[in-house]
């Protein structure tokens, strides 16, 4: 997997115990606000979550006009071992 440059990450815990994490490459490429890169692939999703129990998990890979990974986004359930 290729290594994100200056990636930027955030997350939390949300009610369910569910976490959330996004992490995001802070590409110095990118230009300015007005620059809209083009994707050359759609984005990786796995999505088998359950809101109402909290099982399962939802997983998205975005990528940037040259196919490389430009964002993980993850949410699942925290599993809590006693």
């Amino acid at each position: 997997m290729p290594q994100f440059y200056l990636p930027s990450g955030q997350g939390g815990i949300l009610p369910n115990n569910l976490v959330y994490y996004h992490i995001k490459t802070t590409n110095s490429l990118k230009r300015d606000a007005s620059y809209s890169e083009f994707k050359n692939r759609p984005d990786l999703v796995c999505d088998n979550l359950d809101m109402s129990t909290g099982n399962g998990h939802y997983i998205r890979f975005a990528f940037n006009s040259i196919g490389l990974i430009d964002s993980i986004t993850y949410m699942g359930h925290e599993e809590v071992i006693l």
